[in-house]
């Protein structure tokens, strides 16, 4: 909802209480920071100028101890999953068979004398627990639409059946399009089981040590036609949506992963951006266009990398379907993985000069955890076998160089072309309150972080680095991945000009990425799983005079560009809802693996601390890439210490003692000190919520840290670079994103907030813990 709100003036007395439990109610996303003495700002809302919160339904359930009437209907508060919600009143003659599902509830009214909205009972989701129903309430909470495809939207699509295959020289298909199936060895490297190929490399070289670098694309634009059905659906849903065990398209899979997927040893077409580099390795040329490729390889990451480190090609063989079991001789074998190694290692070597200029320029190199989730055979596909981090090969950069050059060059062009309208990638700077957190913990090692520009802030975290704990120059660049503001999409016309006095050259673009130190940024390389690079592709392709591009006509040119404004906002909605429901999923397999390991004894892990408070201390988990808090006083104040008699930790009477980086905890027999970047050994524990998500914490499982020595091999923090996004995100997941990009966040997602939800995680349900 849109309000009119009156702020009163600051008073200390509207500080939440941690010890009170009326304020577990509701999540407040804008508390102050960790560690902050100030009162919160409150006020009262004096008028809504527009309603929302209507418009949609939410997830809920009745209370656990909510019983049916005898007869008739009952009246009841259900409780939303969001907490954010306040408790909706429903009447309903369902309560006893439905006590133990979601529900889908939407609000009808709010009188103006009721602390309680009315609403109605649309539907069940299915029982409490059960993978499909949490999997569907976590699409509805963030209004994603993963309904299946109309059978009106398919009936538009090409054909392609063993009776009427689709074929690349139909009327019209290679109209202004390029050849290149037989002058380019063209190859794809892509995450194992990858079915969505949106992007293949090829590597030449010419004459006069001259080096051709080409990126190609799969051209999503010459199936789905403007104003069609297949573009109304892909332009609402905006994003393919990754959650940990599944995924679901913007395309139909006709599209997505037949007939735009750049599949080995098909013809496919293809928009592409090739580069010519000279023998200094200085970009000389570029060309932009339409092109009909075949893909000679689809390469996994891992046996990329294989090829280019040596391994026998007799080993790497068995991992290329098309050389393996083929008839070739040995010989023929070998020569064709030569060949390949090749490629690769001249991909790596201008990548490597890529990467390098950026980082002369100030790009950020951070460091981001990404947790596969490896699902076992359990019932219903639940049951998880590990948790393990993504590790990073020299391959993922090099493909992700690649993709950050191509969409470099291509908002280049279409600014050229479209200096008022074009789609583009803006990345603003992090905001000093997140800046100032990490100089203070970098600070208690000696280091210094200095933010006021990206080069200098980039030279900052490259002079963090503890010989004696080489964790700590990775949780530093971790860290500093949430204080990053959201790259956001946004037209050409609607960014003023950076004030920032340090850039030079390319760095005074208004549309400066701050990330990768890029003058001009879009999203180019990915048409099949994001919208935005379906309209920027059809911006390259009117800009080059091959095609018409729908927007850019008179009348839109004459009131100005809302239409590009407001496409951006709803992308920019639909990606972060992504992205959120990416998390989401992650976190409720999280639960359930840690559950499990809690039956099975216990979950003992290594956390870092990086936060402190009277009450808790903040750790980051290396291993599962997770955050949370560990209480040092209960909600009797009792402080947690070592039992007199017994190897264990109890909670007794006794004092913290709270200093700029460390606690002092006093107890009757001793005491002992938790400072900060301190690892320490603590035990995963899970908090079961009936009405909400379940949610993680910790418990210290030895008040003596863990010399860092015996504590490497667990905590390295792997930097997962996702190709697709280019630009960072760790999603994209995509991380998507990822795709991920820079894990970066805006005003709402800063580490300010994020602290603060850790915070009312440590709120939540007390009497779930001692």
């Amino acid at each position: 909802d849109f309000v009119v709100v009156k702020v009163s003036p600051r008073n200390p007395s509207t500080l939440l209480d941690p010890q009170d439990d009326d304020s577990l109610d509701l999540e407040q996303p804008n508390l102050p920071a960790v560690g902050h003495t100030g009162a919160l700002t409150s006020g009262k809302v004096v008028a809504v100028l527009e309603r929302r919160s209507w418009e949609r339904d939410y997830v809920a359930t009745f209370a656990e101890d909510d019983k049916p009437s005898r007869g008739g209907i009952d009246k009841v508060l259900v409780i939303p999953y969001n907490r954010c919600i306040p408790r909706i009143r429903i009447a309903t003659r369902q309560l006893e068979e439905l006590k133990s599902h979601r529900l889908l509830v939407r609000i009808d009214c709010w009188d103006v004398s009721s602390n309680y909205p009315s609403g109605h009972l649309v539907r069940s989701l299915g029982a409490i627990g059960e993978l499909e129903t949490e999997m569907t309430v976590i699409l509805i909470e963030n209004r994603l639409l993963c309904s299946p495809f109309s059978k009106k939207l398919l009936s538009e699509l090409p054909r392609d059946t063993p009776e009427q295959p689709w074929r690349a020289d139909l009327p019209g298909g290679m109209e202004g399009r390029k050849d290149l199936r037989e002058s380019h060895l063209v190859f794809s490297i892509d995450p194992k089981g990858c079915e969505d190929v949106d992007d293949a490399l090829s590597v030449r070289q010419l004459n006069n040590g001259v080096t051709e670098l080409g990126v190609h694309i799969a051209d999503v634009s010459f199936f789905v036609h403007p104003g069609s059905l297949t573009d109304i659906e892909a332009h609402e849903r905006s994003t393919t949506v990754y959650l940990a065990d599944r995924r679901y398209d913007m395309l139909p899979s006709l599209l997505s992963a037949n007939l735009c997927s750049l599949l080995s040893e098909r013809d496919r077409y293809a928009v592409s951006v090739t580069w010519r580099f000279d023998k200094q390795k200085r970009i000389k040329e570029v060309w932009y266009g339409r092109t009909l490729i075949r893909s000679s390889y689809k390469l996994t990451y891992e046996t990329a990398q294989a090829i280019h480190d040596g391994v026998s090609a007799s080993v790497v063989v068995k991992d290329i379907p098309e050389l393996y079991g083929t008839g070739l001789t040995a010989d023929e074998t070998r020569k064709k993985i030569h060949e390949i190694g090749k490629s690769v290692s001249v991909l790596m070597e201008l990548a490597n000069i890529l990467k390098r200029e950026r980082k002369e320029r100030g790009a950020v190199e951070l460091e981001s955890v990404d947790v596969n989730v490896e699902l076992g055979e359990g019932p219903e596909g639940t049951e998880i076998s590990d948790l393990i981090p993504k590790q990073t090969l020299n391959i993922h950069e090099t493909v992700a160089e690649c993709m950050i050059l191509a969409n470099h060059w291509v908002a280049k062009r279409i600014v050229q072309a479209f200096p008022h309208c074009a789609l583009l990638r803006h990345h603003p700077p992090p905001r000093s309150e997140g800046m100032e957190f990490i100089s203070s913990l970098a600070a208690t090692r000696g280091f210094t972080i200095d933010s006021h520009s990206n080069k200098s802030l980039a030279s900052s975290l490259d002079s963090c680095v503890d010989p004696r704990d080489p964790s700590i120059n990775k949780l530093f660049r971790s860290l500093t991945v949430y204080v990053m503001m959201n790259a956001e999409y946004i037209s050409s016309a609607s960014v003023p000009r950076d004030n920032d006095e340090n850039r030079q050259d390319e760095g005074e673009s208004r549309w400066y990425h701050y990330g990768l130190a890029l003058s001009h940024y879009t999203h180019f390389t990915s048409p099949i799983r994001r919208y935005a690079d379906l309209v920027v592709h059809r911006q390259l392709l009117a800009a080059l005079k091959l095609q018409k591009i729908w927007y850019l006509d008179t009348k839109i040119l004459k009131e100005g560009m809302m239409c590009n404004r407001d496409l951006a906002e709803h992308m920019n909605s639909k990606h972060k809802a992504s992205q959120n429901a990416q998390r989401a999923s992650v976190q409720f397999f999280q639960t359930l693996y840690f559950d499990r390991m809690q039956g099975e004894g216990s979950c003992i892990t290594t956390g870092v601390v990086y936060s402190i408070k009277s009450s808790r201390v903040m750790v980051f988990v290396p291993r599962y890439g997770i955050r949370g808090p560990v209480y040092i006083r209960d909600k009797n104040n009792q402080v947690i210490q070592p039992h007199p008699s017994e190897e264990k930790l109890v909670y007794a009477p006794g004092s913290v003692v709270e200093k700029t980086d460390c606690l002092i905890v006093v107890y009757d027999g001793g005491h002992y000190k938790i400072s900060l970047l301190d690892h320490f050994k603590v035990c995963v524990c899970v908090e079961r919520s009936y009405s909400h998500a379940s949610s993680l914490w910790f418990q210290l499982v030895h008040f003596k840290p863990v010399p860092v020595t015996q504590d490497l091999h667990k905590t390295e923090i792997p930097m997962e670079i996702t190709k697709k996004d280019g630009d960072g995100s760790c999603y994209d997941h995509g991380l998507t994103e990822g795709e991920r990009e820079y894990k970066s966040s805006d005003p709402t997602s800063s580490l300010y907030c994020i602290m603060q939800g850790l915070y009312q995680l440590s709120l939540k349900e007390n009497c779930a813990r001692p």
